[in-house]
């Protein structure tokens, strides 16, 4: 338990929406491009080619497609190079905001893409070193010399200047022909939401196990408390996870404490007043204690839920201790027909959650829940 704390370059400036996508680079963009017929050589600062502070200030520039030997580009390259190096750097405000990175390319015939100094795509060229005088793996020609084709990336991108560098390979010497053309867009982090729980299990007098699922990977945080205006303790796990699994000890017995679901990013699961946990009274203690009993429900059809409906009738109503359920026994057979992750979201969670995340569940193993 812990309180709460809590290479001409381009310049683009990307801004947008939290959510969505954004168009990083546009086809037809202007790049930087060096067509000397050899590598390029650092620039005495000991940046290479591919780096973002490197000084490619003599290198040339115009707007894509760029290339020798098509008749379509709108900018000509030496026709004597057989690699064409390219360079684009753009700025992101805030990196944060991209998770994925769709990469789109017009490549005849090999390429290589680097972001920050860093490989991030390889096409139509071998394995292992590239330089300049590595051939391309095969021959791309017809349609296919203008065909777009797409990697998705994990973003590598951060907040400031990011440099895009590509270089196009020739198939062989007599290849007689270069294209490149490029646009990559950004897609926004999914914001963490439940998609199972919460639920609570292994509940004592001074503990309790919170779980959930979450449609994307994320830190566990609970924030919660007594007093439902200041849950001001906090567990926490910051390893990102979809399956949340996190302990509260410390508690006080027959005590109830309200709490509250988040990531580092903010609200997951805002609290509310019939989301708590009610700990155990101290062992040997006597006093009213209710036990929702069900055996074989698991059936996800409109049974399953008219029962749940009047229990939930009947405990609302009920003249002593109305609204209290202080645990769930399931006596097997939970999910039909193989208790499969599926059939237990259909037949369990769901039909269950309201209940689940106030009053701690116990379960026995039924044939059906073990099929599978």
């Amino acid at each position: 338990m812990k309180t709460k704390n809590y290479l001409f370059t381009l310049i683009l400036l990307i801004s947008g929406g939290m959510y969505g996508q954004t168009t990083l680079i546009s086809e037809g963009s202007d790049w930087n491009y060096y067509d000397l017929a050899n590598e390029p050589s650092d620039d005495g600062q000991g940046d290479t080619w591919t780096e973002t502070d490197y000084n490619d200030a003599p290198w040339s520039n115009g707007p894509a497609q760029l290339g020798y030997g098509d008749g379509d580009e709108t900018t000509t390259i030496s026709n004597s190079t057989e690699v064409g190096y390219f360079r684009k750097t753009i700025n992101i405000a805030d990196h944060t905001l991209y998770n994925d990175l769709v990469l789109e390319a017009i490549r005849d015939d090999g390429m290589v893409v680097y972001i920050n100094g860093t490989e991030v795509w390889r096409d139509n060229m071998p394995s292992g070193p590239i330089n300049y005088g590595t051939w391309a793996s095969s021959t791309v020609g017809g349609s296919s010399e203008s065909t777009w084709i797409s990697n998705t990336i994990s973003s590598n991108l951060v907040t400031g200047s990011n440099t895009i560098a590509v270089e196009i390979h020739q198939r062989s010497a007599t290849s007689s022909d270069i294209s490149f053309d490029f646009r990559m867009t950004g897609y926004a982090a999914i914001p963490a939401a439940l998609t199972r729980g919460p639920y609570l299990q292994m509940g004592t007098s001074d503990q309790v196990t919170i779980r959930y699922r979450t449609n994307t990977s994320t830190e566990t945080v609970i924030n919660y408390g007594t007093d439902f205006n200041n849950l001001h303790l906090q567990a926490s796990e910051l390893t990102p996870k979809i399956d949340h699994e996190i302990t509260l000890s410390g508690l006080s017995s027959n005590t109830t404490y309200y709490y509250e679901i988040e990531d580092l990013s903010g609200s997951i699961e805002a609290k509310s007043i019939n989301m708590y946990v009610k700990t155990a009274p101290v062992i040997g203690s006597e006093q009213f204690v209710r036990a929702w009993i069900l055996g074989d429900p698991g059936t996800a059809n409109q049974n399953q839920r008219n029962v749940r409906d009047q229990y939930y009738s009947y405990v609302a109503t009920v003249t002593q201790n109305p609204g209290q359920t202080d645990f769930m026994l399931f006596l097997g057979d939970n999910a039909y027909n193989s208790g499969t992750d599926t059939e237990y979201q259909n037949a369990f969670y769901d039909i269950y959650d309201e209940m689940l995340k106030k009053s701690v569940a116990w379960s026995t193993l039924g044939n059906h829940d073990g099929y599978s």
